[in-house]
């Protein structure tokens, strides 16, 4: 029997599926396609070709994780068969649960330290025809990985998905193409990564204060295929000079950037000194114009500390009003907006400039 094809709007649907989970979200976050499409043998083959077959996808997600969509989509298969002699779960979908299940487990210690390739697809404008597959960044991680450190840089957190949706628009696009980046608290560099790769920044300095970071963010760059003479990581201990490694055209260390962005950085009252001496060296020794920070406000006293400490240094917040869509209406960088998040705009007040 000759099965119909798959159309444009079912096509979008499985789409919007599969961008949703190459970037891991929790299954039960997942929009599965309606199930009078998702029974269609056409559509089932273009779920097990997006999103199981490990021949042709990569960064293919964990098998725990596999496992967990599969179980739910099978399913829902098995609740929309309304004709068993026309109906049909696809077989490789039922191959490929059976592979998996039978895989050995991994122990509690290999899960917690295993790291993950995660590609991030950008939003779209919801009238273009662009390819929604067509813009993505690839970023390594374990989200419930605690570095040595202290901290949990290897996972993007919302703020900055809030950020990267912030900087697709119109407006944030002009902050980036042609600007010479620089990104304080980089974590899995997926900002600065998604500014060079599809913000057409000039050029971008991640940084980070962990080693382990730093390396990983090196090896994202060569998974994302960027020009490796465009894009650089480099420790930054928040409170001691920056000293980048990126050479200008005469050889010399490149001192100068354009912006700098943040994200996520006002979570402890402590660090607020240390990042605020960091971006006063920013504005007078690297002569940025603008600091961009997007902040998941967890806590509001903390948060107008750090604005009360930018006034203090002669440093102007600006709100910038930007708002990510509701998570039911994202098509890219998908995030939860359960708790605010608001984004800023700083500068050097006018006395201060060269």
């Amino acid at each position: 029997m000759v099965h119909p094809p798959v159309d444009y709007e079912e096509e979008a649907l499985v789409d919007l599926l599969v961008a949703q989970y190459l970037q891991l979200l929790e299954p039960q976050h997942l929009s599965f396609p309606p199930t009078n499409v998702l029974i269609k043998p056409a559509v089932q083959q273009l779920i097990y070709q997006t999103m199981f077959n490990e021949t042709q996808v990569w960064p293919i997600p964990p098998p725990k994780y596999r496992i967990r969509v599969l179980k739910i989509l099978i399913s829902r298969l098995e609740e929309s068969i309304s004709d068993p002699e026309e109906d049909e779960i696809l077989d490789d979908l039922m191959s490929s649960y059976g592979n998996l299940i039978i895989l050995p487990r991994q122990s509690p210690l290999e899960e917690a330290l295993k790291l993950s390739y995660i590609r991030y697809t950008a939003p779209r404008d919801m009238g273009s025809n662009e390819s929604h597959d067509s813009q993505f960044v690839i970023t390594s991680e374990n989200r419930g990985l605690i570095l040595s450190s202290g901290t949990t840089g290897f996972r993007t957190w919302e703020a900055a998905l809030h950020l990267g949706t912030y900087l697709s628009t119109p407006e944030g696009r002009a902050l980036i193409a042609g600007k010479n980046i620089i990104e304080l608290g980089s974590g899995t560099g997926f900002l600065s990564m998604y500014c060079l790769k599809c913000l057409g920044a000039r050029s971008v300095t991640a940084t980070d204060r962990d080693p382990a970071l730093i390396s990983s963010i090196q090896d994202c760059v060569m998974r994302n295929s960027l020009d490796s003479s465009r894009i650089h990581a480099d420790i930054w201990e928040w409170g001691n000079p920056f000293q980048p490694h990126r050479l200008s055209s005469s050889g010399k260390s490149c001192q100068s950037f354009d912006v700098a962005l943040g994200a996520d950085l006002i979570y402890d009252r402590e660090l607020i000194p240390l990042l605020s001496s960091t971006l006063r060296e920013l504005f007078d020794k690297h002569r940025i114009k603008e600091f961009i920070l997007s902040s998941t406000l967890r806590n509001s006293e903390t948060f107008n500390a750090f604005l009360n400490t930018c006034e203090a240094n002669n440093l102007n917040a600006c709100k910038i009003n930007f708002e990510s869509p509701p998570r039911q209406s994202q098509n890219g960088f998908f995030h939860s907006t359960d708790v605010p998040i608001r984004t800023y705009r700083i500068s050097a007040s006018a006395s201060l400039l060269p």
